[in-house]
């Protein structure tokens, strides 16, 4: 049971990096462009 709970912490970690870093590169884009 403790792995499964790691591994499902770790996906959701790994999501809410990509979810931010998506964000945070969408930001700089209209910038550049503007």
């Amino acid at each position: 049971m403790r792995d499964r709970f790691l591994l499902v912490t770790q996906e959701a970690l790994l999501g809410v990096r990509e979810t931010t870093t998506r964000q945070s590169i969408r930001r700089p884009t209209p910038v550049v462009t503007s």
